[in-house]
């Protein structure tokens, strides 16, 4: 193909698509659509699944770790081996080991805040081959014994805590209790292991601890050049099997690995066959939208075959007639792909900034919020194949037959037959499609809490929240007797808090929590002890809340029977338990919950959990905001260990103010490694569950409404192109004495049978969708209403065309026809 008939085929391309507007609009918000949902999904998967490392030569970084055969789960403290294999490993450079801890950071004397600290060789920053902002990074003489403490921030920590203060090197920083000198900023791109902003030397010894004892540390290496993966392994088992001869009471179980460093941080083979297969059936739905728009656009080129035939007939060859309609096809296409490259763009970026903010962390530093090349690509090839089978495939059956047949066809409305058969089958699809998905998109949509959270009996506005935890290493063992010692610790700076608080003006009462009221209360299994000597009842879904014996006193909840909890209930081993007045309706079925028993039913390898006795009922306190239908549940005693993380709240009276900045300062002076992390008042601390779902259900509708839309647009395009198939038709029936109503019943009746068709299918479809979605609650008048609201708007939108019939002049028609 030459140039110049390329350039003749883009013209008349644009002057076919500027002759349907309303279609050419049609077909390119369809086809951005689809296009647009499959790139979406593309994107995500792929940055699940094979996720880059943005490091120099990132696919030789790579991690290792013991796995322990009997449990086939990572074996962490491993401390002892990591020692061995930094000595004896020669297909590895750069091996560094780190360990995560939290830690209360700030200048010193300043505010401090919760950061996550990372132990970590300065080895991981040589392998890293990135150049630090400011001063150095950590070096090898760091971590050496009696070496100065010395400590090196992230980017966006030096950019949020000292507003990229130029002097910052050489500042002292209080990380914990100890005072440590900053030496170096390393920029973003560096925030090992996942999204870490404070580094300080490893400096852990191995002849510390027992065998299996110690911190749970990661690793991170880089192959030495000529070294493979599965070079690199056989070294590894080698090493393996001589640490096990050597030390069976410890390795007997255990088998060293190494893989790439991101392939820890990418779900299991299983999880990716499931998402695989959940993309199988996306592309599948994706499937019947871009064979609805290229039946559209196919409906289009039949109306065409006359100027087809007339064209073959002046010489145009079948290949010829093949690249117009692919051009025009591609030209469609790339809009589309245009458009949603563009939209997926925007809305991954703003997507991602919500989805990080409202989980309160931040991305990893390997994740790109741009569009990968990779999904540009895959963009591209759907912006061809949807040109291949809208254009090419069309034109081919086109072509296919002879020239006299074709000038019959036209000229006897063969044609137009053609045309109005393939409009049926595109409107049935559509409205079978709406039909299928805006009833679960609605019934899930409006199952949901849009109003605030409620808070029965509770005035939020006089709660002050903390978020807090405690100081502490990820995964240390300690020995029984060392792990009392905290606990009772614990609770001792907890009892000491509470004191502390309570005496200072304005602070009336206060408790801890695993979960407060209006959050997402996790569901657990239970199971309720028969009447007298009868078995165990069937078992029950229910929300479950660990708190403080203060609680129901810190927020005045009215105790409807029984009792609430007492002081002594934890030191008299007495397993006890409230329940709410949605548990007695729904579990107990109204009747007296105070001295039954129930208990947490066996879940997996899980022995069921002992008894424990109501002794109290309370009004729900929010425990599913999401679902405030489905609240039942109960609240049992935090235990101590429970209780180093959650929540605290504070009843605040006689218009204190100032009162998180003032409890701020008492944490600190009774305990230095209690964490806060955000305080707000209860009415201000919305649920990251109930954000999620919602944005989500917004999404979901949106997406649905969209295809409705789509759906009506059809519609018309398709009538308006069948009534002008039928002028000739009409034009007769007209002439004949054909009265507006006749013809209008004519217009109108086939879009009835249509829409009919494709809404009665779109009913079967989301039945048995809600029979097969767990959870989901078939709502027939809510199906009904969905349904009555799509066919009227199909029906509407057969309204310009029909009066366009009307308008049809007889002998216009008939000699137009000729």
């Amino acid at each position: 193909m030459n140039l110049s008939s390329s350039w003749l085929d883009l013209k008349l391309s644009l002057r076919m698509l500027t002759r349907y507007p309303f279609l050419t609009l049609i077909a390119v918000l369809s086809t951005a659509f689809a296009i647009g949902a499959g790139a979406v999904y593309f994107e995500i998967v792929n940055d699940l699944l094979y996720p880059t490392l943005p490091l120099n030569d990132g696919g030789q970084v790579v991690e290792i770790h013991d796995q322990d055969m009997a449990t086939n789960a990572p074996e962490p403290r491993s401390l002892h081996d990591f020692t061995a294999w930094r000595e004896g490993l020669r297909g590895v450079q750069d091996l560094a080991a780190f360990s995560t801890y939290t830690r209360n950071v700030g200048p010193a004397g300043g505010l401090a805040e919760p950061e996550e600290v990372v132990e970590i060789g300065p080895a991981a920053f040589r392998l890293a081959r990135i150049p630090a902002l400011r001063g150095r990074p950590l070096v090898a003489g760091d971590e050496l014994p009696g070496a100065a403490p010395v400590v090196v921030i992230g980017e966006r920590m030096w950019e949020r805590r000292f507003g990229r203060d130029p002097a910052i090197v050489g500042k002292s920083l209080e990380v914990g209790s100890q005072q440590y000198t900053v030496v170096g900023v390393m920029p973003k791109a560096f925030a090992l292991p996942v999204n870490q902003e404070v580094w300080i030397p490893f400096r852990e010894n191995a002849l510390d601890f027992p065998r299996r004892q110690g911190p749970a540390i990661g690793t991170i290496a880089r192959l030495k050049p000529g070294y493979t993966l599965e070079k690199a392994q056989a070294e590894l088992t080698v090493l393996g099997a001589r640490l096990a001869s050597e030390f069976p009471q410890s390795n007997e179980r255990l088998r060293p690995r190494i893989q790439p460093y991101l392939e820890q941080f990418t779900p299991d083979p299983v999880e990716s066959s499931a998402r695989m297969g959940v993309n199988a059936v996306f592309m599948m739905l994706l499937a019947v939208i871009c064979a609805n728009v290229g039946a559209l656009v196919f409906a289009r080129i039949v109306t065409r075959e006359k100027e087809f035939s007339v064209r073959t007939a002046l010489g145009a060859s079948r290949g010829r007639i093949v690249t117009q309609l692919f051009v025009e096809a591609l030209l469609l296409t790339s809009i589309g792909a245009a458009i949603a490259l563009t939209v997926v763009s925007w809305g991954l970026r703003n997507g991602e900034d919500f989805f990080w903010r409202t989980l309160g962390t931040a991305a990893p530093f390997w994740r790109d919020s741009g569009l990968n090349l990779t999904t540009i690509l895959y963009v591209v090839t759907l912006a061809v194949v949807g040109a291949v089978f809208m254009g090419v495939i069309p034109g081919l059956k086109f072509t296919r037959g002879s020239i006299e047949a074709s000038l019959r066809r036209s000229a006897a409305g063969g044609a137009g037959l053609r045309s109005r058969r393939m409009s049926t089958g595109v409107i049935v699809a559509q409205v079978a499609l709406s039909g299928a998905l805006m009833p679960i998109a609605l019934s899930w949509t409006l199952g949901l809490n849009w109003s605030d959270p409620a808070y029965p009996g509770i005035r939020p506005q006089e709660y002050l929240t903390v978020s807090y935890g405690t100081e502490g290493p990820v995964g240390v063992e300690g020995g029984e007797t060392k792990a009392a010692e905290s606990t009772a610790q614990m609770e001792e700076r907890h009892r000491a808090l509470q004191q502390r608080l309570l005496a200072e003006p304005g602070f009336a009462a206060a408790t801890f929590a695993r979960q407060l009221p209006g959050s997402t209360h996790f569901p657990q299994l239970v199971e309720v002890k028969g009447e007298g000597n009868a078995a165990a009842g069937e078992v029950q879904r229910v929300r479950v809340a660990s708190v403080g014996s203060e609680f129901f006193e810190t927020f005045k909840t009215p105790i409807l029977a029984g009792r609430g909890f007492r002081a002594t209930d934890a030191a008299s081993g007495q397993g006890v338990i409230v329940v709410n007045q949605p548990f007695v309706q729904a579990v107990l079925g109204g009747r007296n919950a105070v001295g039954r028993q129930i208990r947490f039913a066996a879940s997996g390898s899980k022995e069921p959990g002992p008894w424990l006795e109501i002794v109290g009922v309370v009004p729900d306190l929010g425990m599913n905001p999401l679902r405030p239908d489905k609240a039942a549940g109960l609240y049992q005693l935090a235990k101590p260990e429970e209780m180093q993380s959650g929540f605290m709240a504070i009843r605040l009276e006689g218009g204190a103010t100032d009162a998180a900045e003032r409890f701020r300062a008492i944490a600190g002076q009774v305990d230095k490694s209690f964490l806060v992390y955000d305080t707000r008042r209860l009415d201000q601390r919305s649920d990251t569950e109930l954000r999620m779902d919602r944005a989500f259900a917004l999404l979901m509708v949106g997406v649905c409404f969209f295809i409705v839309a789509l759906s009506a647009a059809v519609t018309f395009a398709l009538m308006s192109f069948t009534v002008t198939q039928r002028k000739r038709e009409i034009g007769i029936y007209r002439a004949l004495g054909a009265s507006p109503r006749n013809v209008l019943t004519s217009v109108f009746s086939r879009a009835v049978v249509q829409l009919g068709l494709g809404a009665g299918i779109g009913a079967l479809i989301s039945i048995f969708l809600f029979t097969r979605i767990p959870g989901s609650h078939f709502d027939p008048m809510l199906m009904l209403s969905v349904l009555a609201s799509m066919l009227l708007m199909g029906v509407v939108s057969c309204g310009a065309p029909a009066l366009n019939a009307l308008r049809i002049e007889p002998t216009v028609a008939l000699k137009e026809g000729i």
